[in-house]
């Protein structure tokens, strides 16, 4: 059976300010016993299932913004480094992952107010469908850019290279995928503050389907099973 630690999900009620702030952070799964009692309440079931996906996505929006600020951060470092292709897959793939799983989340997520978040969304969504999830080799040709490519998707390379030991070669082989160029990050930062946000939103409408509204409720860190939502109102 797994831990607990693995297996626990969490809700996270903080106060800043004049506001109440939800935060959700839990594991991919309920531990058995949990399920099996909220299996019985297929009504208290649902709305847990969404609480759990809503911070899933959480979760993977915070990793991307993350991941995406410390790219800023260090990106003089660029040119003596080469950590941008691998630290923006993580950023694509953590974006990307709570609308490609068993626990995606609604469409509404990929609708935007303006153009400047769809596109930059379309684009984290084309990275990992093409270039990072799902390697289309054999189609590089026909991927379409805006921009010219100096080379096409998915060419292969290989650089044979001099060693330090005489009669000794190395071999490098390289394939040729397109990246998300740094000056997008910014960009990309304010599409996950963005999406938090709107997931921040949506966990509320869930607690009020609980029933759980007002400055009534305990401020801390509860677990969803079956004693949930009772564990956060006040014992009478």
């Amino acid at each position: 059976a797994p831990s607990p630690s693995r297996a626990a999900s969490w809700l996270t009620l903080e106060e800043q300010e004049d506001s109440e702030i939800l935060r959700l952070t839990l594991s991919p799964k309920a531990n058995g016993r949990d399920e099996i009692i909220l299996m019985s309440n297929p009504s208290k079931k649902r709305l847990c299932d969404q609480l759990r996906k809503l911070a899933l996505a959480w979760q993977s929006f915070n990793q991307a913004r993350l991941l995406a600020e410390h790219l800023l951060e260090i990106r003089p470092a660029f040119g003596l480094y080469s950590i941008y292709p691998p630290c923006m897959v993580g950023v694509v793939v953590s974006y990307v992952r709570p609308f490609t799983t068993g626990d995606s989340i609604s469409s509404k997520f990929e609708s935007f107010p303006n153009p400047q978040l769809k596109a930059t969304h379309t684009e984290l969504r084309k990275a990992r469908d093409v270039f990072h999830a799902h390697h289309i080799v054999t189609r590089g040709r026909e991927i379409e850019f805006a921009e010219p490519q100096k080379d096409c998707p998915f060419d292969t390379f290989i650089e044979i290279m001099e060693t330090d030991t005489p009669g000794h070669m190395m071999l490098r082989p390289s394939v040729a995928v397109p990246e998300i160029l740094p000056e997008t990050l910014p960009e990309i930062v304010t599409l996950c503050e963005f999406q938090m946000e709107r997931v921040t939103g949506a966990t509320k409408d869930l607690l009020h389907q609980f029933g759980l509204v007002g400055r009534s409720l305990k401020y801390g860190k509860f677990k969803i099973d079956e004693h949930f939502p009772d564990s956060v109102r006040p014992k009478s």
